[in-house]
C-alpha cells in the first residue's frame, strides 16, 4: 500500500470516528435532555435524517473512489502482465540462443 493510500485510509478512519462520535453524542444528548416526549421524538427524527444524509454522502464518496481504485488496480495488473511477458520473451530468446550455439 502506498503512502497516499495509507494517508487516505487514516483520513477515512478519522472521519468515520468523528461521525460515529457525533451521532453517539447527539443521541445521548437527546435522550438525557429534559424534554417532553414529542420534543424528544422530533429531535431523534431530525438526528436520524441528519445521519441518513451523512451516510448518503459517505456512500457517494465511496462510489467515486471505488472506480478509481479499480482502475488503478487494473492498470497495475496490466503493467505487471506486460513486464512478465517481456521478461519471459527475453528468457525464451536467451534460451533459444544458447540452444543454437550448442
Amino acid at each position: 500500500m502506498s503512502s497516499h493510500e495509507d494517508d487516505r485510509s487514516v483520513l477515512v478512519n478519522i472521519l468515520t470516528g468523528i461521525g460515529i462520535g457525533a451521532v453517539v453524542g447527539a443521541v445521548a444528548g437527546i435522550l438525557l435532555a429534559p424534554k417532553s416526549g414529542s420534543e424528544t421524538r422530533d429531535s431523534i427524527s431530525k438526528s436520524l435524517d441528519s445521519l441518513k444524509e451523512s451516510v448518503g454522502e459517505y456512500v457517494a464518496k465511496a462510489g467515486e473512489v471505488i472506480p478509481q481504485k479499480i482502475n488503478e488496480v487494473v492498470k497495475g495488473v496490466k503493467k505487471a502482465g506486460d513486464e512478465l511477458k517481456e521478461e519471459t520473451k527475453e528468457v525464451v530468446e536467451a534460451a533459444n540462443e544458447q540452444l543454437a550455439e550448442a
